[in-house]
């Protein structure tokens, strides 16, 4: 008993409701990808080009430390020295940065602990070879290095690589996250599309059902 110009109306509805749901998810899923991308790059891609830099410029301090211990020029050992005093203000920077940044507790903690086996790593083994090598102490020199500079270098090390894992596994859980909304997204798109295409079909055959009358 519903007449044609009600059923064209309610057509026309359905198809506007159906255009809406179907932009609506795929708007949603948009945005959605976005931030996630935001994020995974200010959190976490600029974080771990941080902390490359930092165990980068970690390592070349312990190498030049090396190298210098080599040298019987005292001018090239204070050339060197120059260098790991330039590679320990850079770190400064970059550890500022990136705490700027730091937002959840085990990130915060995996962070103090680094510092503080970054701290030890400078006070009891870089700043007295410093003086060691500049004294052409290399008897002492030696001994530091083995006894102290080089467990404290590794704890250091072990420090920064938790903070890059930390940084990669988190990335990884939110790519997980994008991908497990992009599916339901595609899904739900997908449905829209069929329940509108099938229910425009119904629809169609009413009418055309109503003028053959």
């Amino acid at each position: 008993n519903i007449t044609i110009r009600t059923k064209l109306t309610m057509f026309i509805v359905f198809s506007a409701l159906m255009l809406v749901v179907t932009g609506g998810v795929g708007i949603v899923g948009i945005t959605a990808s976005k931030n996630a991308l935001l994020s995974v790059y200010n959190e976490h891609l600029l974080g771990i080009n941080e902390l490359n830099e930092i165990r980068n410029r970690q390592m070349q301090m312990r190498i030049q430390l090396l190298t210098s211990r080599q040298e019987t020029d005292l001018f090239e050992i204070t050339d060197g020295m120059d260098r790991v005093r330039s590679h320990i203000f850079n770190i400064e920077n970059l550890l500022k940065e990136y705490s700027e940044r730091v937002r959840h507790a085990e990130q915060k903690k995996l962070l103090e602990e680094f510092v503080a086996a970054r701290i030890a790593f400078g006070m009891t083994g870089v700043m007295p070879m410093i003086d060691l090598l500049q004294k052409s102490d290399f008897r002492q020199a030696d001994a530091l290095r083995k006894q102290t500079l080089e467990p404290a270098y590794d704890k250091a090390a072990q420090g920064i690589d938790a903070l890059i894992r930390y940084q990669v596994e988190q990335a990884k859980k939110e790519y997980d996250r994008v991908s497990l909304l992009t599916n339901s997204i595609y899904a739900l798109s997908i449905g829209a599309v069929v329940a509108g295409l099938v229910l425009s079909v119904v629809i169609g055959l009413l009418i055309a059902r109503s003028v053959s009358r």
